[in-house]
């Protein structure tokens, strides 16, 4: 990841950003097989490899705050403190990396 973006709010609570492109529905929460055969329209899924029945939107939420909690404890890249408001911060340049959309990731 090129940089984390965190955001301490007056209560105490952190927001950490994770990269847009984290496959957090099509990977399994309980073994990390990536379903990359998941359509938008399928909402439950079994994964091939352990057999755990998936509802999409609670595994992805489970799987964001795994990846949250593990970037967190990374030291990779830079962190900016982002204005709360508008918790994008800019960025110059081609993203790289974990950030990059899939087709340019590779290249």
């Amino acid at each position: 990841m090129v940089g984390s973006v965190i955001c301490v709010y007056e209560t105490g609570r952190e927001f950490l950003q994770v990269s847009r492109w984290f496959p957090s529905s099509k990977t399994c929460g309980n073994c990390g097989y990536v379903n990359d055969g998941l359509t938008l329209t399928d909402r439950e899924w079994v994964c091939p490899r352990c057999s755990v029945k998936h509802d999409r939107d609670v595994n992805a939420a489970k799987n964001i705050l795994r990846q949250g909690l593990n970037q967190e404890n990374r030291t990779v890249g830079t962190t900016e403190i982002a204005d709360c408001l508008g918790v994008r911060p800019a960025l110059s340049g081609l993203l790289i990396g974990s950030e990059a959309p899939p087709s340019l990731a590779s290249g």
